[in-house]
Order: structure tokens, then sequence, then C-alpha cells
């Protein structure tokens, strides 16, 4: 997975951001000031920083920036400042490595994935070919009927297009969802496909044995080359019914905490 060290003082907006980040195949360790956040990085070094948070103890962003960047053994890590932070001028926010304009932790991992690919995209060789290739999301996990309700919410609110992959040991068919732009339009379970493969892979997941699974991302013109199984008044209603269970379950668990 790939590491990332989180800078923020709200505890709990982090260990929301944490959650939804692993699904994305990020690590996420919190440092909240930056004075932790440099001792922190004596002895690990992430592949991403991530600033979620304004001056703390003295130190502005901008000055945190400065000091990872004079580093000659940290100026490569890239450093991603969260629209909403200020940082000290114009200039200074072009410091950073990327600023994101959208703080919605529903689609930070997205973003985040994306400037991933885009960094290693840019570390490789130029393809042979002029065709785009389909990239995927290197790290399967194991979903359980919350984690697929997390993802699903996630590529739904990035607008992500591609292929959500399944296995399942007691059914060794094909197990997959496509989205194009944030739209579930095709679904197959074994021999099943449209909706009625898609309530049967939820029946599946309520079922309380997690799935291997993973996303990978493909261009539109591909994703365009699947059926269209799932019509617009069937997309609503799928999503809604994936999402349900994680959200009553969440106000189950206010309601339990609210009565002790």
């Amino acid at each position: 997975m790939t590491k990332l060290l989180m800078i923020d003082t709200d505890a709990e907006r982090a260990q929301q951001v944490e959650r939804r980040l692993r699904l994305w195949g990020l690590q996420c360790s919190v440092a909240e000031s930056y004075l932790y956040a440099l001792t922190t990085l004596e002895w690990q070094r992430p592949e991403l920083i991530l600033i979620r948070s304004e001056s703390i103890d003295g130190m502005t962003p901008t000055e945190f920036c400065s000091t990872v960047k004079q580093d000659p053994a940290l100026r490569d890590i890239p450093l991603i400042l969260v629209f909403g932070v200020t940082a000290d001028s114009a200039t200074d926010v072009r410091r950073f490595d990327l600023v994101l304009e959208d703080p919605d932790n529903r689609t930070l991992g997205a973003q985040l994935a994306r400037f991933l690919r885009r960094r290693d995209s840019n570390s490789e060789p130029a393809p042979d070919t002029t065709e785009t290739s389909s990239i995927s999301d290197p790290t399967p996990r194991m979903l359980d009927r919350s984690g697929f309700a997390s993802l699903m919410e996630e590529l739904t609110h990035g607008l992500q297009s591609g292929r959500v992959n399944l296995r399942s040991g007691d059914h060794p068919g094909l197990i997959f969802v496509i989205l194009d732009h944030g739209q579930i339009v095709h679904a197959v379970f074994g021999g099943l496909d449209g909706p009625p493969a898609f309530r049967r892979l939820l029946v599946e997941l309520d079922s309380g044995d997690p799935l291997m699974s993973h996303f990978d991302q493909e261009p539109r013109w591909r994703v365009g080359t699947y059926p269209r199984s799932i019509q617009q008044a069937d997309r609503k209603r799928l999503l809604a019914h994936a999402i349900k269970t994680e959200a009553f379950d969440t106000q189950v668990v206010k309601f339990r905490h609210l009565r002790r």
C-alpha cells in the first residue's frame, strides 16, 4: 500500500479520512502538528504528505513545505495542500505539488489516486502504442458489505469509469460491476447480469463473508464496449440499496452511543 502522512488537528475527521483512503490502497498515518510531522519524517518516509491544517504551534503550511523541500532526503516527497487551508501568498501555493480544490472526503481518495497515476506515468517510458491502457488499483482488498458501500459511494461521487472486480471462494464465476462516469451501467454475477446480478452481489456481501476486490479504471470508450444491462430507471435505486445498509448501521451505532 502507498504510505501517506496526513497533518490534521481534527482527530475525528482524520479517522474518517483514513478509513476512506484505505479503500484506495493508501496507508495513512496522522500527525497533529507540523513539528510532530517533521519528527515522524526522521524515521518514516511516506510517499505522499497531505496537509489539512492551518498554522500550528507558530508554523504555517508554507513554512512546513519550505522545510521539507530544503532537505535533500525529503524534497522528492510530494506535498499536497487541501483547498481551504491558506498559504501565505499566491506564490507560496505554487510550492506545493498539488492543491486540491474539493475538500469533500468522499472524493479525496479519487483525487489522490489520479495524482499518483499521473506521477507514475510521467516517470515511466512512453508506451509504444497510442491507445490508452486501463489503469488498475494495484492493491486488491477484502471488502465486506460496509466496505463495498463506501467504495461504490466514492466511485460514484468521484465520477469514475471502470470495472470493480470481485472474487468469491463460493462462486468461481465472473463477478464485476461496470461504472461509466460514476453511473452503474452493467453488473455480472455468475450466470446473472444487470439488476439481478447486482442484487445477488449484495446478498452475497450480506452473508458476512468478505470478497476479494480491486478497481480497474478504464477510459470511457472502453467502458462503452460493455452491455448497458442496467438502465437509467434502475441505477439510482440500486445505488441507494447498495449504500443503505451502511447508512442504517451508522445511525444504529450513533443511537446506541447516545443511549449510553
